[in-house]
């Protein structure tokens, strides 16, 4: 789910990191918070890097099914850290299963990322 944010929504890594499901209302997620890695460890932001980054964009479908399989007791939408989320996204990009259009192809890709 990080890299579909990532590649179909542009946000930043600390944007997705700090995500909470209660950011999503209506099927539309809204950043308000960012988490950044400093000194070997997460701090969280209530202000993201510039004015602008403070947006709310619709999710496609498939991306908002990802998002309702996240139990509720996590606090966070996506519980990695950056550094899994940057193996995967290298891991996937070496297959080159990124760069499919195929609409049935998105259902893999979210597999390998779960």
């Amino acid at each position: 789910m990080p890299c579909l944010l990532a590649m179909w929504l542009s946000f930043r890594m600390s944007e997705i990191k700090g995500f909470k499901k209660s950011d999503i209302v209506d099927g539309i997620i809204s950043v308000n918070r960012v988490m950044v890695y400093v000194e070997k460890q997460y701090i969280v932001k209530d202000m993201a890097k510039t004015p602008g980054s403070k947006r709310s964009l619709r999710l496609p479908d498939y991306i908002l099914s990802l998002t309702e399989m996240v139990p509720d007791e996590q606090e966070y939408l996506v519980a990695m850290s950056g550094q899994v989320i940057y193996k995967r996204f290298s891991r996937l990009l070496e297959k080159k299963i990124i760069w499919r259009t195929l609409p049935s192809m998105i259902y893999d890709i979210s597999m390998l990322l779960l």
